[in-house]
């Protein structure tokens, strides 16, 4: 028989070895998806950002279009720039539309050729994407996430689906997800499979891609919203199972709790921005261009923002030309 105190003391060290054995597991996952940035050109910035002086930081976020199947290592389908800045509680979110045509950079042989800029994670990985985005913006990127679409589903079943705005009504025939009926206005995306359909469509849309970047943006809110909400910490160890399945990323285990500890009033003044686009056709291929006025207004708010000095304005500007398309 067991009397109140032994009971509780039992239940007390229940409690302290699955709150070990998750931490130790959090400390496994971050070593297996960690995949530092192989630098080919030196950073945008000289010094890396101190995560506990709790500066502006940027993350690059890459949704990936795997298909291992195939040999294909996938090209990055969604591309975000976040820009967290904690001392004023806010964030920009940016989407880099996929066709824009800038020179990549980090791809080996490839590097310095005129391409779509979601090519650059397939020529080179994550660092060919960090390093082409960096040459893009003419902006630092501290920290890149890519999650593949199955990682992306899985998230979303695991926090139980999301609320969203729906700006335009359609009926999935099946090209993305089929016989998923999305209405206009709030509607409840009920599961991976279904988010999955809501960010991928583009064909429905009259905005087309930037219709589509701009439902991307609206899911991040929704998913860094639930995901933050403190009774998501009872999932902990299925949180830690996707992402050790589907994602890379260059952040440590500490800087990651760091993160999640010291950045999370960034998401209190959530701001969205998107350049300015004029489509391109070279060799029967179709791009897209950034109008320089809006390169500029957008790369002036993110520098703003991630606190950089006004003198690094010049080497931004640098890019201009070549990073709006403007280079034959």
């Amino acid at each position: 028989m067991l009397y109140g105190g032994s009971a509780v003391g039992i239940f007390l060290v229940g409690v302290f070895a699955y709150v070990a054995y998750l931490f130790h597991k959090a400390a496994v996952t971050a070593d297996s998806i960690y995949e530092e940035v192989k630098r080919t050109e030196p950073p945008k910035r000289e010094d890396k950002v101190d995560l506990g002086q709790l500066k502006p930081i940027s993350l690059l976020l890459l949704g990936v279009d795997e298909r291992p199947e195939s040999g294909d290592p996938g090209r990055s389908d969604a591309i975000l720039y976040v820009t967290l800045n904690p001392q004023e509680r806010s964030m920009y979110i940016l989407s880099i539309q996929r066709d824009i045509r800038v020179p990549l950079k980090g791809v080996g042989k490839r590097s310095g050729t005129l391409d779509k800029i979601n090519h650059a994670y397939a020529y080179g990985g994550p660092t060919g994407s960090v390093e082409t985005v960096e040459n893009f913006l003419g902006l630092p990127v501290d920290y890149y996430i890519a999650i593949n679409f199955q990682g992306f589903a899985d998230l979303v079943d695991l926090i139980g689906g999301i609320t969203v705005d729906n700006p335009v009504e359609w009926t999935d025939p099946g090209y993305y997800k089929p016989g998923y009926v999305y209405r206009k206005g709030p509607i409840q995306l009920e599961n991976g499979e279904m988010a999955l359909g809501y960010i991928r469509m583009r064909y429905w849309d009259p905005e087309g891609d930037i219709g589509r970047n701009a439902r991307e943006r609206q899911v991040l809110q929704a998913i860094l919203q639930k995901a933050s909400r403190p009774e998501m910490i009872l999932k902990l160890d299925e949180f830690l199972n996707v992402a050790g399945k589907n994602m890379k990323t260059n952040l440590t285990y500490e800087e990651m709790q760091r993160l999640i500890r010291d950045y999370r009033s960034s998401m209190d003044n959530v701001h969205e921005l998107a350049f300015d686009l004029e489509p391109l056709w070279l060799n029967n291929v179709s791009y897209q261009k950034v109008k320089p006025e809006s390169y500029e207004r957008v790369t002036a708010t993110l520098r703003e923002h991630l606190g950089i000095l006004a003198s690094a304005q010049a080497e931004g500007k640098s890019q201009t030309k070549s990073s709006t398309g403007n280079t034959p």
